[in-house]
């Protein structure tokens, strides 16, 4: 908190592992006007709640990177509540793991947080333990125009392909332009190993979606 306070200009702060050890801090955490981006892990989630719950100490805060790969927030407890309520509001771009169990309600409870804590959000990122993480019928925040997934499972079967359009072509987002997909290597094994699962997935899907899916580069996925 020292630190902190005597760095004003600060603008980027990622310390997923902040936590008070071995007795509580006595500082307060102070007010950071210029802080843009902040990475965290949940479980230290009490590091950056001022003490005073009426002042929002990041006005600036445009960027959330959340580092939690056991219970991802959002989440329903008072301490996410209070943090998203005091500091969310301009946030344009969230990043954030997804577990790899209760996905299903994990999600369903993520959107209506980002829903309803996140009025600003543009761009939303997700780390996906698997392909078929990602369940089909999701609604996206109304504000969210970019949604970008990468996947740590490498090399996955064609099953994990077909799950990945299945969620696509049901996926609701009133304002979404692209689903980017982050992974390079996934992208190339699509292209390579299964082109013509990918054209005719592609040609199907077309008729149901209004964006645009896109390789780690911004291109058209079927593009080469």
């Amino acid at each position: 908190m020292k630190l902190l306070t005597a760095a004003p200009n600060l603008t980027v702060l990622c310390c997923p592992l902040c936590h008070r050890a071995y007795k509580p801090c006595t500082l307060d955490v102070p007010l950071m006007p210029k802080l843009r981006s902040v990475s965290m892990a949940s479980i230290y989630l009490q590091e950056f709640l001022p003490n005073d719950e009426s002042v929002n100490h990041f006005p600036a805060l445009r960027q959330l990177i959340t580092c939690d790969a056991v219970a991802p927030p959002p989440t329903s407890s008072y301490k996410w509540e209070r943090f998203m309520h005091q500091s969310c509001a301009n946030i344009t771009s969230v990043h954030t793991d997804c577990p790899e169990i209760g996905v299903q309600d994990w999600f369903q409870l993520n959107m209506d947080c980002l829903t309803e804590f996140f009025p600003s959000l543009n761009d939303l990122v997700f780390f996906l333990p698997q392909w078929n993480s990602i369940i089909p019928h999701i609604t996206l925040p109304p504000s969210v125009s970019y949604l970008g997934l990468h996947f740590e499972y490498y090399n996955p079967p064609v099953t994990h392909f077909q799950h990945l359009f299945i969620a696509l072509r049901t996926m609701v987002g009133s304002k979404l332009k692209a689903v980017r997909l982050l992974n390079a290597d996934i992208v190339e094994d699509l292209r390579e190993n299964h082109e013509s699962f990918l054209a005719s997935e592609l040609a199907e899907i077309v008729s149901c979606i209004t964006f645009c899916i896109e390789d780690h580069e911004g291109h058209p996925l079927l593009a080469k």
